[in-house]
C-alpha cells in the first residue's frame, strides 16, 4: 500500500505542496473541458459521433505540430517560466472567447455556403469532415480543450516537474501525483455532474463549467507565480543541473530515423510499441462507438450527454485510487510483472465484450428495442455497458498500465532506454490515435454512415485486444528473468 505519511515525510512537503495544487488544477480543468467538447461535438444539431475522427486527424494532430513548433521556439527565446505564461494565456483567452462571442453568435457564424458546396462533392462517408467544418468554432474549442492536456499538462507541467524534481524524490513524488491526478478526475466529474443534472439549462450548465475553467485558469497562473516567487533558488539550480546534462549528451543526440530504427530492429521494443498502438486505437474506436449511441438515444440534449460522461469521469477517479493504493504494488510485488500488465487488457477486453456483443445484436437485429437488459431498455443498456466498460479500462490504464509500461524499460541499456522511450512515448501513442481516426474515416467513407461501420469496427477492437496480450506475455519473459 502506498504510505502517504512516510513518503511525504521523505520529501520538502512545503515546497511540494504548491506543486501538487498545480497539478491537481490542471488535471481538473482538462477533465472538466473533456466532456463539455464531446458534448459541444456530438449534440448539435446537424452534428453527430462520425465528427470526432476528422477532428483527432485533421484539427488536433497538425494543431499538436503547430504548439510543439510554437513551444521549441518561445524556449529557445524567453524563460520557461515565461512559456508556461504565454501557453495558459492563450488557452484561457480563447476559452473566454468562446464563451462571451463565439457559442453565442453561433448560428451566425456556421459556413452553411461552404458546407453544401462540401456536400456536393464529397462522398457521404465524408460527413463528419463537413460537419466539422460546418461547425468551426465548435471545432475550435475541442481541439484546444483536447491539445490542453497535451501541452499545459504533459509538456508544460512534466517538463516542470522534471527540471526542478531530484531524482531520489521522483518515484516517491510521481506516485502522489498519480493519487492526486485520480482525485482531480473525481471532484471534476462529480461537479459536471451536480451542474448536469440540476434543472438549469444547457446555457447555464455550460456557461457555468466554463468560468469554472476560466477562474481555474487564472488560479494556475497564480499558483505558479508563488512557487517561482518561493522556490526561485531551487529552480535555477535545478535549470542549470540540466543545461549541463544537455550540453553532456549534445554530442551523442541521436536523429528521428535512429531512433525509429531502433525500435523496428529490437522486438522487446517492437512489442512495448504494440502495447501502446492496440491501447489507443482500441480504446480510440470503442469510446467513438459510445458516443455514437449516445447520440442516437439522446440527441440534441447536451445536458445529458455531458452528465454521463462525467458520470464516467467521477468513477473513474474513484476506481483508480483504492487501484493505486491497494492492487498494483501487491499486484507487482507479489504476483509478478506479467500478471499486472495483464489486468489492462483483459479488462479491456472482459467488460467490453457484453457492450460489444449488445451493440453487434443490434445491428443484425438479433434483439429487438422493446428488450429489456439489466432491467434497461436496450438502447439504455448499451450506454450503461458502454460507459462500465470505458470506466473500468481507463482506470486501469491510469494506475496499473503506466506503472507495468514504465516498467518494461528497466531491462533495456542506457542507449535502446533512451532511444525507444523517446519513440513510444511521443509518436507511438500519437499513431495510435491517429490510426484510430483513420480507421473510421476509411471505414465511413466506405460504408457511408457509423452504423455500417460497427461489426468491422469490433472485429478490429478484438484483434487488437489480443495483439496488446500477446506483447505483455512476450515482454514479461523478459521483465520477469531481469527482476529474478
Amino acid at each position: 500500500m502506498l504510505n502517504f505519511k512516510s513518503d511525504l515525510n521523505k520529501v520538502n512537503c512545503n515546497k511540494l505542496t504548491p506543486m501538487f495544487l498545480l497539478f491537481c488544477l490542471i488535471s481538473f480543468v482538462y477533465n472538466l473541458s473533456r466532456p463539455l467538447k464531446i458534448s459541444l461535438a456530438i449534440g448539435a444539431k446537424e452534428s453527430g459521433a462520425e465528427i470526432i475522427p476528422f477532428l483527432k486527424l485533421w484539427g488536433i494532430l497538425p494543431c499538436a505540430f503547430i504548439f510543439t513548433c510554437l513551444f521549441i521556439v518561445l524556449s529557445n527565446k524567453t524563460s520557461r517560466e515565461n512559456v508556461f505564461y504565454i501557453f495558459i494565456g492563450i488557452f484561457i483567452s480563447f476559452f473566454a472567447l468562446f464563451k462571451y462571442y463565439l457559442y453565442p453568435n453561433l448560428d451566425n457564424l456556421v459556413l452553411t455556403e461552404f458546407s453544401l458546396y462540401l456536400k456536393g462533392i464529397l462522398p457521404l462517408g465524408a460527413k463528419g469532415f463537413i460537419e466539422a467544418i460546418y461547425y468551426w468554432p465548435i471545432s475550435l474549442f475541442y481541439i484546444l480543450a483536447e491539445l490542453w492536456g497535451t501541452i499545459i499538462l504533459y509538456t508544460l507541467f512534466w517538463g516542470f516537474a522534471n527540471e526542478v524534481t531530484k531524482l531520489n524524490n521522483a518515484k516517491k513524488v510521481y506516485a502522489l501525483f498519480a493519487f492526486s491526478s485520480n482525485l482531480s478526475v473525481a471532484i471534476a466529474g462529480y461537479i459536471g455532474i451536480t451542474l448536469s443534472n440540476s434543472n438549469y439549462t444547457w446555457e447555464y450548465t455550460f456557461s457555468t463549467l466554463l468560468n469554472t475553467i476560466l477562474v481555474t485558469g487564472i488560479l494556475i497562473a497564480i499558483v505558479f507565480k508563488y512557487m517561482h516567487i518561493t522556490n526561485k533558488i531551487d529552480i535555477n539550480e535545478a535549470v542549470k543541473t540540466q543545461e549541463k546534462t544537455i550540453t553532456k549528451l549534445k554530442s551523442k543526440k541521436m536523429s528521428l530515423s535512429e531512433s525509429l530504427k531502433s525500435i523496428f530492429q529490437s522486438k522487446y521494443l517492437l512489442y512495448i510499441a504494440i502495447i501502446v498502438i492496440s491501447y489507443n486505437i482500441a480504446t480510440n474506436l470503442g469510446e467513438t462507438l459510445w458516443t455514437a449511441k449516445m447520440k442516437e438515444l439522446y440527441h440534441e440534449d447536451k445536458s445529458k450527454i455531458a452528465s454521463y460522461i462525467y458520470y464516467v469521469t467521477m468513477y473513474m477517479g474513484l476506481i483508480a485510487m483504492p487501484v493505486d493504493l491497494f492492487v498494483t504494488r501487491y499486484t507487482l510485488k507479489n504476483r509478478g510483472w506479467t500478471f499486472t500488465a495483464l489486468i489492462t487488457p483483459i479488462v479491456f477486453l472482459l467488460t467490453g465484450l457484453l457492450f460489444y456483443f449488445s451493440v453487434i445484436s443490434s445491428y443484425f437485429e438479433l434483439t429487438t428495442t422493446e428488450m429489456n437488459i439489466l432491467g434497461l431498455p436496450l438502447s439504455n443498456a448499451i450506454i450503461l455497458l458502454g460507459a462500465f466498460h470505458i470506466c473500468i479500462t481507463r482506470a486501469a490504464r491510469a494506475s496499473v498500465m503506466d506503472a507495468s509500461k514504465e516498467m518494461a524499460y528497466i531491462p533495456l541499456d542506457l542507449e535502446e532506454k533512451r532511444k525507444g522511450k523517446a519513440v513510444i512515448d511521443s509518436i507511438s501513442s500519437r499513431l495510435g490515435k491517429a490510426g484510430g481516426s483513420t480507421i473510421y474515416q476509411v471505414l465511413l467513407i466506405s460504408f457511408g454512415t457509423m452504423a455500417a461501420t460497427t461489426p468491422y469496427i469490433v472485429g478490429i477492437i478484438v484483434l487488437l485486444s489480443f495483439a496488446w496480450i500477446y506483447a505483455v506475455k512476450e515482454i514479461g519473459i523478459k521483465v520477469e528473468q531481469h527482476l529474478k
